[in-house]
């Protein structure tokens, strides 16, 4: 789906945010993983986990603008079809990774407010794991609902 805010200036700073956001949360999520299997080096694995978790904690907010901003370019646009399609995005038949992307990016990143889950290696995996596989699952439907004129069930006309 190609929405207005493909086409602003402001994409490229979401994209490039984004990116920021998911590889932070892959690194917390390898780095806590490598704390649990590490007797030895947690302390440092622990401190790594707890700067990267300051990173998710300022590009959270800026993925939650980029939701809303989204959604106000959809609505507000005088295109039907692409409200249309944001309305379908948001409440049709594949909305459970729409949701879920909003929760594991505005959410589940608000628990690295508290210290003990910064520090702790398993509450970090448990919280990285929350953000990272709401995003693999939404972006996965969304390759399979921008190629669905190249499926073969769509082949039977």
């Amino acid at each position: 789906m190609t929405t207005a805010l493909n086409n602003s200036p402001l994409y490229i700073f979401y994209f490039a945010v984004g990116w920021i956001f998911g590889y932070a949360n892959s690194t917390i999520l390898v780095v806590s993983l490598a704390a649990l299997l590490i007797r030895r080096r947690r302390r440092v694995l622990s401190a790594s986990v707890a700067v990267l978790s300051w990173i998710v904690l300022t590009t959270g907010p800026v993925c939650a603008l980029a939701y809303f901003a989204e959604c106000a370019f959809a609505l507000c646009n005088r295109n039907p079809y692409e409200r249309q399609a944001f309305i379908t995005q948001v409440f049709g038949p594949y909305c459970l990774p729409f949701w879920l992307g909003i929760i594991g990016s505005v959410i589940a990143p608000q628990l690295f407010w508290l210290r003990r889950s910064r520090t702790n290696p398993c509450i970090s995996l448990f919280v990285a794991l929350a953000i990272v596989i709401p995003w693999a699952y939404e972006a996965s439907i969304r390759y399979v609902t921008e190629h669905a004129e190249f499926m073969p069930e769509s082949w039977k006309h």
